[in-house]
Parts: C-alpha cells; sequence; structure tokens
C-alpha cells in the first residue's frame, strides 16, 4: 500500500514539473521578441516583411519611413553583434487593428515568426498602413516571417 502511494505521489510530482518546462519554454519564446517600434503608416501597398542584420539596412528603412514626417521616428539603437530586427508591414488596412509578432515555432534550422493584426476589430476607421519593429537574439538560423 505505501508503494503504491509513493508511485502517485512520484507521478503527480514529475507530471507537474513537465508542464511547468512546457510553461517555461513558451514564457521564454515571448521574451525573445521585443518591440521597439510601431506605427500607422509605412508606405506600401502589399505585405512585406524584412530581416535587418545591420545598422545601414536598419537606418535605410528609417530613412523611408520617415519621409513624410517631421519630425521623424529615430532610429532604435540596437547591438547587431548581439542582436536582429525584424520588420513586418502589413499594407492597407481600414481598422484600429495593429500588427504583433510571436514565434511560432523553432527548430535546429529555422524561427517560424507570425505577425497577425490585434486591437480594436470594430473601429473602421481611415486607411492605414501599419508596421512593427522588432529584435530578437542574434541566432545562425533562418527566420522565417509570415504575415497573417
Amino acid at each position: 500500500m505505501k508503494s503504491l502511494l509513493a508511485v502517485v505521489v512520484l507521478l503527480t510530482f514529475s507530471c507537474k514539473s513537465q508542464k511547468n518546462g512546457t510553461e517555461a519554454n513558451t514564457a521564454q519564446q515571448d521574451d525573445q521578441l521585443i518591440l521597439l517600434v510601431e506605427d500607422a503608416y509605412y508606405p506600401v501597398e502589399t505585405p512585406v516583411t524584412y530581416v535587418i542584420e545591420d545598422a545601414k539596412t536598419l537606418k535605410a528603412f528609417f530613412i523611408k519611413v520617415n519621409r513624410t514626417r517631421k519630425p521623424g521616428i529615430p532610429v532604435p539603437v540596437v547591438d547587431f553583434s548581439r542582436e536582429t530586427v525584424l520588420v513586418a508591414c502589413v499594407g492597407g488596412v481600414r481598422s484600429g487593428l495593429a500588427p504583433r509578432m510571436k514565434i511560432k515555432t523553432e527548430t535546429a534550422q529555422t524561427i517560424e515568426v507570425i505577425t497577425a493584426l490585434e486591437g480594436d476589430e470594430d473601429d473602421q476607421g481611415a486607411l492605414s498602413y501599419p508596421f512593427c519593429v522588432y529584435k530578437i537574439p542574434k541566432s545562425q538560423k533562418q527566420i522565417i516571417i509570415e504575415i497573417l
């Protein structure tokens, strides 16, 4: 009887530790992506994504963003020796939605990031061209960004 009770207690604790490990892994993936900038206007009609790995390319992106802004959005400071920048521009949207990135899957070779519109779907405001800029720790893995 005592051995049966010991087995039940052991199984109970082992299942909880596996569950907590999975939750910790999901939380760790969410912490990898850090939002740097989001705004309602990047002049593209169709969705486009960028994986930026150097300061020159990031500056060129913000030059295009800031063409019609005075003052412009400052270029975020990024340490490209340790970080990579991900950008998603969703094209024309007639709503109050903003793009958000999340890691969908991560394998030994790839990191798949999804971008979905989140916010108030009932807001049918003016036409906007929202974009978001995130940073992620640098990796040798291929980064794939998908816009839903």
